[in-house]
């Protein structure tokens, strides 16, 4: 929380006033003076509004140029901010090209083709051509016993909404998708939640062929029966 802080400055002026006694104690020497000083005090008066008055046009000029600075400074300010939007634009679409040229055509296909591949073998159950597509190093005793628990008590439709190659080359490959899964039918004493996942898939080139390695889920919506969010 942003503390202001106040200073308050208090100016205390102090008049000296002169008080005259009677007749009998002034003389008129002592009234010329007085008067002479009054008159000196005057004139420095004078001259002291003088100076003062030429000082405030000094500082007037000064402010007006210090002004003119100020805008200059703002209108190079605004010229820099142009050629940096510039800039940012050209790196965005630099970064752009790069990413579309970073993965060749016919291994972005093929990335493709395997993930729609390995969808449709969960659709239709093949629990052997379906476990065939992980790479070794993913196949566990626990993915086998929860693949097989899923084919035998789910029947799922799967829909592959959204893919995007991140990177491909001959050893490996990243790919993000957006998957819808409804239950269209689940063995009694069983649940499941009909989902939409954003996940995120490494492919590893074993054989010749891309494998399944790692999957990450980095996002999941809950959907109603009617495949709506929840």
């Amino acid at each position: 929380m942003r503390k202001l802080l106040v200073l308050v400055m208090f100016i205390l002026t102090v008049s000296m006033l002169a008080a005259c006694g009677g007749e009998e104690g002034t003389s008129d020497s002592d009234v010329e003076q007085v008067e002479a000083s009054t008159d000196e005090g005057t004139e420095d008066e004078e001259e002291n509004e003088e100076d003062t008055t030429e000082e405030e046009m000094d500082s007037e000029e000064n402010t007006e140029d210090s002004s003119m600075d100020d805008m200059s400074t703002e209108e190079n300010t605004e010229d820099s901010s142009m050629d940096d939007m510039d800039t940012e634009e050209s790196t965005e679409e630099t970064m752009g090209d790069e990413s579309s040229a970073a993965v060749p055509e016919e291994l972005e296909a093929e990335v493709i083709a395997v993930v729609e591949e390995n969808l449709k073998l969960a659709e239709e159950e093949d629990y052997e051509a379906y476990m065939n597509m992980n790479a070794e190093q993913a196949v566990t005793e626990q993915l086998e016993a929860q693949t097989q628990a899923l084919f035998e008590n789910y029947e799922l439709d799967y829909e592959l909404e959204e893919i995007s190659v991140r990177s491909a080359s001959e050893e490996q490959a990243v790919v993000e998708v957006v998957q819808k899964t409804m239950a269209t039918d689940i063995a009694e004493g069983y649940q499941f939640q009909n989902n939409r996942v954003n996940a995120i898939h490494t492919l590893i080139k074993e054989d010749g062929e891309y494998k399944f390695a790692q999957s990450q889920i980095v996002g999941m919506q809950n959907l109603d029966e009617n495949g709506e969010p929840m």
